[in-house]
């Protein structure tokens, strides 16, 4: 009998989500390679990726509409699916991190449609499932195939992962497993909300415009100081000052947690940590937010300043295990942390919820736990943080240790 919890437990799911996948039994799987579980299928026979995601235009109670109809293979009849509101907009973040499992009674074209109706909300208010498609101030709702296997193994040096967050889709690995044997690593780090943009100077490297705060729910900002819901403010604009040795040191990104503040240096004020957001009972699910753009200099770059470029992506993503039972082995991981920054800029961790049966969790080897920067130049004594994101399990036997420490339902 499988030890999945019921479906009346106190987080997203219903009953046609919770009932057992291994019926007729799925074939053994050993991931022993890299795998983006969103481009990539690892089961045999299988023509589409394991877990495809797809935008979402409109919601009704029994089905959805998406963007483009998915490819030949990728979504079928009897598919369990994840719905999940992944950003919103501007004051209109009500619903971002709402979440179920449902599965597909019919796929044919852009229409997909539930076998059981759904039971939250993914629009631009409360309780309505309006706003959503894929303009700039539109609900980000997703889509995506839950990735199912009988017994799965992640060989030592082995990776699962999928496509970083894109300002549509990304950041998201879904899977239902019987049985999850993981020595290598399940990872979304660095799949999470993006950095915002940097400021491009010359090669005199003294001249910067402001720079942007870091992606968060309610989508990327303009260039500010001021904070974007988890993001950090930017840094802000200055004339005539070498930033070489003399960098700003950014503020932390925020998630569960709060980000610290970061250095100012030179009259290069820095903006504020941004927000905490996200619920700890994974009631939502939600992404962790980026790093504020600091400050580069280029022998390709003429203008003197004024350009805004892109840098690296470090949030932690999202992270949904479903399994009767899980081993995390001496050498496993599974992660939804921020990356490593390279330099003066840390983005927050994301969300690992990992819910069924008998959990063994290993010491310290499930983490969503925001990044650390330490700044150079004069500030080379100064260190910054990104908050943690969330870790939460839900299972009838729960042994291990987590960073941050897990909430357990």
């Amino acid at each position: 009998m499988s030890s999945e919890p019921q479906p009346d437990a106190p987080v997203g799911g219903s009953a046609a989500a919770d009932a057992p996948i291994d019926s007729p039994p799925l074939a053994p799987v050993t991931v022993s390679g890299s795998a983006d579980l969103s481009t990539t299928a690892v089961t045999a026979g299988r023509s589409c990726a394991e877990s495809p995601a797809f935008s979402v235009t409109a919601l009704t109670a029994s089905g959805a509409t998406l963007a483009s109809a998915p490819d030949a293979g990728c979504l079928a009849a009897g598919d369990e699916v994840l719905v999940i509101n992944l950003q919103g907009g501007p004051g209109a973040i009500a619903n971002v991190g709402n979440w179920e499992l449902l599965r597909v009674a019919s796929a044919s074209g852009t229409s997909v449609t539930f076998a059981a109706h759904k039971t939250r909300s993914y629009g631009a208010s409360a309780g309505s499932d309006s706003g959503i498609g894929t303009g700039a101030t539109d609900q980000k709702v997703a889509l995506v195939r839950v990735a199912q296997f009988g017994q799965l193994t992640i060989a030592d040096g082995a990776s699962v992962t999928t496509a970083p967050w894109d300002g549509l889709l990304g950041g998201v690995i879904a899977i239902r497993a019987t049985h999850a044997e993981v020595d290598g690593s399940i990872s979304v780090v660095g799949r999470g909300y993006r950095d915002g943009r940097w400021s491009q100077d010359d090669p005199s490297c003294t001249d910067n415009v402001t720079t942007e705060p870091g992606e968060s729910i309610a989508g990327p900002a303009a260039a500010s100081t001021s904070p974007n819901g988890g993001g950090p403010g930017g840094v802000a604009a200055a004339s005539g000052i070498s930033f070489i040795a003399s960098a700003p040191l950014n503020s932390g990104a925020s998630h569960a947690t709060t980000g610290t503040m970061g250095v100012d240096h030179n009259g290069r004020s820095v903006g504020a940590p941004g927000a905490t957001y996200g619920a700890a009972d994974a009631s939502k699910l939600t992404i962790g937010s980026g790093a504020s753009g600091n400050l580069t200099c280029s022998d390709a770059h003429s203008g003197n300043p004024g350009l805004l470029v892109v840098n690296e992506q470090l949030a932690g993503g999202i992270v949904l295990l479903l399994t009767d039972e899980l081993t995390v082995g001496a050498s496993g991981t599974i992660s939804a942390s921020a990356g490593p920054s390279s330099r003066d800029v840390t983005a927050a961790g994301g969300y690992v919820f990992i819910r069924g049966g008998k959990l063994a969790l290993g010491a310290g080897r499930v983490t969503a736990i925001g990044g650390s920067t330490t700044g150079q130049g004069v500030n080379a004594t100064s260190t910054v943080a990104g908050g943690d994101g969330y870790v939460v399990v839900q299972g009838s036997s729960v042994t291990g240790t987590t960073a941050p420490a897990a909430h357990q339902l």
